[in-house]
């Protein structure tokens, strides 16, 4: 009798065991077409509109150490819409890509549920969630029950429905991240015919200097940093004033930078006639630059070779 009881209690959950089926969202999509299809089409122009984003910034930053080093207290009109726009640019990618990632689990959600309301499956269906290891690891979860991946994924990719509203998802227009190119006339120097470009030769010739200056704003900032990330109106305020002082320090720095290019070309302009009309570019490469002749590379080139640019720098204390 024991034996006969026993032998159906493991029937019974054998039984129980097989009436349940299973899924999981993570592999319905690995093993969709459809998904790996919407994927294919939107995760490169996500990559370019990244990388759209990180240029800006580059030019942004840039520009903000250029007419600082220049001595434009101002930002000039011919930048102003070129600012405004870069900025709104990440607004825009920011706000497409909320909209399509809506739109792709709305519209895969409400398939995959029409592919389970549609199978022929006598039982209980339902999610299998990944535990632990596998969850770390990426793999497949384990679950008793019958695996119903397979179907289900099959089902969704002959979905009518799903298949039409990905036509429309799939074609959504991206924002441009063209910007205004404009070539500007250098700021004179000794003159403007030729020029040096400004975030070049700062990159090459000046990095020391300007990693002290945000070595020390990141110190004026290390205790207001959780302040300005909780929205504190003080800390706020306190980070901007630090910001004017760090543009101002970097303004003083710019007008010695001018004072040793004169120096620099007074002295050396019979050897290097270029430098008796010398000017900076203060307008981003990738803004269009400089009318003239660019000879930022000749210069630096020049500089680093020559005690002079040493001199000079230290006449005008332009020192790190």
């Amino acid at each position: 009798m024991p034996t006969l009881f026993l032998t159906a209690i493991l029937s019974m959950a054998h039984a129980d065991d097989e009436s349940v089926g299973t899924y999981n969202d993570t592999e319905l999509a690995r093993q969709s077409t459809l998904f790996a299809q919407a994927s294919k089409i939107a995760a490169p122009k996500f990559a370019t509109a990244e990388g759209n984003m990180a240029n800006h910034s580059q030019i942004i930053q840039a520009m903000e150490i250029n007419l600082a080093l220049s001595g434009t207290t101002e930002t000039p009109d011919w930048y102003q819409s070129n600012l405004r726009y870069m900025l709104g640019y990440r607004q825009q990618i920011a706000l497409v890509v909320n909209q399509l990632t809506t739109a792709y689990d709305t519209e895969f959600t409400a398939a995959r549920d029409r592919a389970i309301e549609s199978l022929d499956f006598e039982g209980v269906i339902k999610p299998c969630e990944a535990q632990s290891i596998h969850a770390l690891m990426g793999s497949a979860p384990k679950c008793d029950g019958t695996d119903l991946n397979k179907m289900i994924s099959t089902k969704i990719d002959a979905d009518e429905t799903l298949n039409a509203a990905l036509s429309s998802i799939n074609a959504q227009v991206w924002p441009s991240p063209q910007v205004t190119v404009d070539t500007m006339t250098p700021m004179s120097v000794t003159g403007n015919t030729h020029y040096i470009q400004l975030e070049d030769f700062s990159a090459a010739m000046l990095q020391g200097l300007l990693n002290s200056h945000q070595r020390w704003l990141d110190q004026q900032n290390d205790s207001i940093i959780e302040g300005i990330e909780n929205g504190d109106p003080e800390a706020i305020k306190l980070a901007k004033s630090q910001r004017r002082e760090y543009l101002t320090r970097l303004a003083a720095d710019g007008d010695k930078l001018i004072s040793a290019l004169t120096l620099y070309g007074d002295k050396r302009a019979k050897k290097s006639p270029y430098l008796s009309s010398l000017g900076i570019c203060v307008n981003h490469r990738d803004l269009g630059g400089c009318s003239g002749t660019d000879v930022t590379s000749d210069f630096i080139q020049l500089a680093k070779s020559d005690k002079y640019w040493i001199k000079a720098q230290k006449k005008s204390g332009l020192t790190p």
